[in-house]
């Protein structure tokens, strides 16, 4: 439950399933990734939230930065405001 202001991730289910819900500060849009195969890219300035549906799911975030933690919006109400702003 976060977004970043300039990382990009690249998301792939290894094994289970999740749901991952991206938000763009008014519509939501869900996706469920249950194989290997398939990735989802979120760009930076979404809100993403990822819901492990089976027990033993593992996903794997591959990012285009180095962890900086001002990077990070951990609250909505912030992301909000961060997504009209720009």
């Amino acid at each position: 439950m976060h977004a970043h202001k300039r990382c990009g991730q690249f998301m792939i289910c290894v094994s289970g399933a999740v749901e991952v819900v991206c938000c763009d500060g008014e519509a939501k849009q869900s996706w469920l990734l249950d194989r290997p195969n398939f990735g989802l890219l979120v760009p930076p300035s979404i809100w993403a939230t990822q819901t492990y549906r089976m027990p033993g799911s593992m996903l794997v975030v591959a990012c285009d930065r180095p962890y900086e933690e001002d990077d990070y919006i951990r609250d909505h109400d912030a992301f909000r405001q961060y997504r009209a702003a720009i």
